[in-house]
């Protein structure tokens, strides 16, 4: 076996290994730019959410918004966006 031929068989030993690895690296990859960009896939609280925002505009729970839960949650989740800004992250720690 020449040192070309053996250089041949390593080259396609590390493209087999980086082609078993592509799909691991590419979900790394985009596991770390997408980060916290996305909802929570199991849990949708969308409308806790829009409840409390809307509270914060100065509708009124059971009279302009249709809710069919307790009043606590959506007058807490509007005090804390009163407290600390409206924000998604906000709502998802309180909620997990």
């Amino acid at each position: 076996m020449t040192v070309e031929e053996a250089l041949d068989i390593q080259r396609t030993h590390a493209e087999r290994w980086f082609l078993r690895l592509l799909p691991l690296l590419t979900f790394l990859t985009l596991t770390g730019v997408r980060w916290q960009r996305f909802g929570d896939i199991q849990v949708d609280f969308g409308q806790e959410l829009a409840v409390a925002w809307q509270l914060l505009e100065g509708k009124r729970l059971y009279l302009d918004i249709a809710y069919f839960k307790g009043p606590f949650s959506p007058y807490f989740n509007a005090m804390l966006m009163m407290l600390f800004g409206v924000s998604l992250l906000l709502i998802a720690r309180k909620e997990a």
